[in-house]
C-alpha cells in the first residue's frame, strides 16, 4: 500500500514541475525579458574635445576678424587717434609692425574714413592646434568688400584706380595668444583676388 500512495504522491509533483517548466518556456513576449539594445562605441572623449575646441577656437578667431574691421572703421572715423591702443592688440608677428608703420601714416596725414569694410564671408582654410593650446592657430580666407569705404585726407576724398577691386580676398593667420586673445598674426591681401 505504501508504494500506491507514493506513486500519485510522486505523479503529482511530476506533473506540477511539468507544468512550471512548459509555462515558463511558453510565457507572453511582454514577459520575456528583451535583448540589451546594442550601443554603437561613441568616439573617444578627447576626440570630441579637440572637436570642440577646435570650433570655439575657429569661432573666437571669426569673431575677431568682424570686430578687428569694426574697430578699424571707428578709427578711421576719428582719424586714427587712439589706433595704438585699439588696434595694436589685433597683431602680432609682422602684422604687428606692417600694420602700426601704416595706422601712423594715416594719423600724421590726417587721414579720414567714412564707410566700412564689409566682411562678406570667412572660410576656414585650416586649423593647427599647438601644444597645450596656448598657441593654435587658424588660417582664414576673407572676401571683403570695400565699396562703401571712402578716404579723405585733409578733408579731401582720395580717389580709386578706376579698375580698383572692390570685393577681394585676404588670407590671414590668427594666433591664439596664450588664451588670453586672439591676433592676426600673417595677412596677405593683394586685391587681386576677387571674391
Amino acid at each position: 500500500m505504501r508504494t500506491t500512495l507514493r506513486r500519485p504522491v510522486v505523479m503529482g509533483v511530476l506533473a506540477a514541475l511539468t507544468t512550471l517548466t512548459v509555462a515558463a518556456c511558453s510565457a507572453p513576449e511582454d514577459d520575456v525579458p528583451a535583448a540589451a539594445p546594442v550601443v554603437a562605441a561613441s568616439p573617444s572623449p578627447s576626440l570630441d574635445a579637440a572637436e570642440q575646441l577646435e570650433a570655439e577656437n575657429v569661432a573666437a578667431a571669426e569673431e575677431t576678424v568682424k570686430n578687428y574691421y569694426h574697430d578699424v572703421a571707428e578709427q578711421g572715423r576719428a582719424g586714427y587717434s587712439d589706433w595704438e591702443f585699439v588696434l595694436v592688440p589685433y597683431w602680432s608677428g609682422e602684422v604687428l609692425a606692417d600694420q602700426s608703420e601704416r595706422y601712423a601714416r594715416h594719423h600724421a596725414n590726417g587721414r579720414t574714413t567714412r564707410g566700412q569694410t564689409e566682411v562678406v564671408s570667412m572660410k576656414v582654410l585650416d586649423y593647427t592646434p599647438s601644444p597645450g593650446g596656448a598657441f593654435d592657430t587658424v588660417r582664414l580666407e576673407v572676401c571683403t568688400d570695400v565699396s562703401a569705404l571712402r578716404a579723405f585726407e585733409d578733408g579731401e576724398e582720395l580717389e580709386r584706380p578706376a579698375d580698383a577691386n572692390l570685393r577681394f580676398v585676404t588670407d590671414l593667420l590668427l594666433r591664439n595668444q596664450n588664451g588670453e586673445r586672439w591676433t592676426i598674426h600673417e595677412r596677405t591681401a593683394t586685391g587681386e583676388r576677387a571674391c
